[in-house]
């Protein structure tokens, strides 16, 4: 999914309706802390951009495979993609 947003424009709306229903999530270091916690940024850090995001990728495919997944606007979300969208609308 998060190959398919090409833009900001298109990730602030998935973004904003899972602030809509997570509203305790609005709220950017919280966010931050979610998608890549205190104890893996700072080596994430030193990382090239596509190091970084073949965490994210891996992230969201540990999402799948625990099945921390949410439903937004009907379409399935590992937790890691609904907090990066979401972390787009708050920073627009």
């Amino acid at each position: 999914m998060v190959a398919s947003f090409a833009s900001a424009e298109s990730a602030s709306p998935v973004g904003r309706a899972y602030l809509e229903c997570h509203p305790r999530e609005q709220d950017i270091e919280y966010l931050l802390d979610r998608i890549c916690p205190p104890a893996v940024s700072g080596p994430l850090s030193h990382l090239r951009q596509e190091e970084v995001l073949a965490f994210i990728r891996e992230r969201i495919r540990d999402d799948f495979t625990a099945g921390r997944t949410v439903m937004v606007r009907r379409w399935l979300l590992s937790e890691t993609e609904a907090r990066l969208y979401a972390l787009v609308a708050l920073l627009n």
